[in-house]
Order: structure tokens, then C-alpha cells, then sequence
């Protein structure tokens, strides 16, 4: 290094910290202050307004839908009441035809089904044995044992013999729609088979249940 070289030492400058200075009036100060926050209470004015034409928009929508759906459905009511006057004669004869079937019922409560009854009858009478007469009474009423009757069947007939007699009391017995067969008389000769007569009792099961029911035929 040579003799008489300068050394220039640099120091780190510090930052003079700045000072807002407003040389204007106190008064335009407080202008512009009041400038600024009337265009803020502006802003938010017209943002407020945007929003509730927004809301009135959307309402006024709504209100646009509710009404075509309420004309739709009136027009909808409108025509099933058309209909509905329409079908008024249907309605009416209905109500007549199931006043009638109730009439009916009441009066066919207890009815009989002499038919099945005597068609069951035929193919249970014993070979062996015959009859003379049937007479069918339909009569509510009680058996001699404390039970429900319906009605009650008088026979007359002749068997072969007595425990023949007894087989057909018990083929009776079995008939559906009888309950508690008994034997009124019964006698025989040498020559001559038994002749009996009989009784027995009807049970809800003979009954025929014609308009008893909705599905029930009725005359």
C-alpha cells in the first residue's frame, strides 16, 4: 500500500421518519372530510336500493307463480265439479239400488237354502231307507238343547230295520247345516219295515246369506 492513501469510511444513513403535513384550512379539511363520507352513505345508499329491487324482483316472481299455479288448480277444481255433476244421476241410482239390497237383506235374514238343503238330503238318505213326506219350516227359534235354530225339518219315512233307523239318525246328524236330530215315533210289524218320523234343527250354516254381504248375490 502506498504512503498518503485515503481510506473514506461510509456510515449506514438513518431514514428521517416522514410528517404528514397538510398546509390547507382547517375548514377545507373538514369539507373534504365530510365529502368523503357523504360519497360512502351514497354508495351504501344505492347498494341498498339495488338490493331491495332485487328482493322486489324475486317477490314479484313468486307472486307471478303462485297465481298460475292457483288458475291451473282452479281450473282443475272447475272441471272435477263438471264431472262430479255429471255423475250425480249415477250417484243417486246407487243410493237406490243399495237402499233396495238393504231392504232386501233385512228381509232375507234367516233365508234358507232349500235347494243345497235337499240336494245335500239326496245324497245322504241312506238305500235302504225311503220317505214319505218333508215338511221345511224356516222359523227362528231354539232347540230342545238350548241352541240357535233356523228352522226346523219334520220327516216321515220308512227304514228295514231299527239299527237301519239308527244309521240314518246318525247319517242326519252329519248333514251339515242340521244340529240335534231326533226320533219322534218309530214301529214295525212282521211284515212291514220300520216307519219312523224325525226332527231335526237348523244351523246358521243352511242359512243362504243372499244380500248379506257386498259381494253376496241378491235377487
Amino acid at each position: 500500500m502506498s504512503v498518503g492513501t485515503r481510506f473514506k469510511l461510509e456510515l449506514p444513513s438513518r431514514k428521517t421518519p416522514t410528517v404528514p403535513i397538510n398546509l390547507l384550512p382547517q375548514e377545507l379539511v373538514g369539507e373534504q372530510r365530510t365529502k368523503r363520507y357523504f360519497g360512502y352513505a351514497t354508495v351504501g345508499a344505492l347498494g341498498l336500493v339495488l338490493l331491495l329491487i332485487v328482493i322486489s324482483v324475486l317477490q314479484h316472481l313468486t307472486i307471478n307463480s303462485e297465481q298460475t299455479t292457483l288458475q291451473q288448480t282452479q281450473a282443475q277444481v272447475s272441471t272435477l265439479q263438471g264431472q262430479v255433476g255429471t255423475l250425480a244421476p249415477y250417484d243417486q241410482l246407487k243410493q237406490t239400488v243399495d237402499a233396495k239390497r238393504q231392504t232386501l237383506a233385512t228381509a232375507l235374514t234367516g233365508d234358507i237354502s232349500w235347494t243345497r238343503f235337499l240336494d245335500d238330503l239326496d245324497h245322504r238318505i241312506p238305500a235302504d231307507s225311503s220317505l214319505a213326506s218333508l215338511t221345511l219350516t224356516a222359523a227362528p227359534g231354539t232347540s230342545p238343547d238350548g241352541q240357535v235354530s233356523y228352522g226346523t225339518v219334520s220327516y216321515t219315512g220308512t227304514v228295514g230295520t231299527f239299527p237301519g233307523l239308527a244309521g240314518w239318525l246318525d247319517t242326519m246328524s252329519a248333514a251339515k247345516g242340521l244340529h240335534f236330530v231326533y226320533l219322534g215315533t218309530g214301529s214295525k210289524t212282521d211284515t212291514t219295515p220300520v216307519s219312523f218320523t224325525a226332527t231335526a234343527n237348523l244351523t246358521a250354516a243352511a242359512l243362504s246369506g243372499r244380500c248379506q254381504t257386498e259381494a253376496a248375490p241378491c235377487p
